[in-house]
């Protein structure tokens, strides 16, 4: 009986460390990306409401470099995250587009767009720890 608790316990604690290893803090580049689609997507909305095409067409440059680098991030580890990223890439540039012409329905069409592929991505491949950081799963 003894034996079977033991067993138990080292398959348990083989389990746990397992998905403990499973989930990866991304790299910083990455981080920085992320951080600056954040902020892009926090101040698009005030820049949109007040007309700002210059300042949506910076976030838009921005995020555009932002999803180049989840693209190589995600190249060889998931194919969605690889398709979300590549979609993100487009809609930036699309909003760029739309920035340059001053189009605030183009810009807030654009900016959803974007927003959607960013929360689908969250939602598949990132988990928020206690500590308030994100690890990719």
């Amino acid at each position: 009986m003894r034996r079977l608790g033991v067993l138990s316990a080292a398959v348990l604690l083989g389990g746990l460390g397992a998905v403990l290893l499973g989930a990866e803090r991304p790299p910083a580049d990455y981080q920085k990306a992320m951080q600056n689609l954040g902020a892009a997507a926090q101040n698009l909305d005030k820049a949109i409401a007040a007309e700002k095409y210059d300042d949506v067409a910076k976030f838009a440059s921005s995020s555009e470099a932002a999803f180049v680098v989840a693209e190589a991030y995600w190249k060889d580890r998931a194919p969605d995250a690889l398709a979300f990223a590549t979609s993100g890439e487009k809609f930036a540039a699309d909003l760029g587009a739309m920035a340059t012409l001053k189009s605030k329905e183009g810009v807030q069409y654009a900016t959803k767009q974007m927003t959607s592929v960013c929360s689908e991505c969250h939602d598949a491949h990132r988990q928020r720890q206690d500590d308030g950081t994100f690890q990719i799963k």
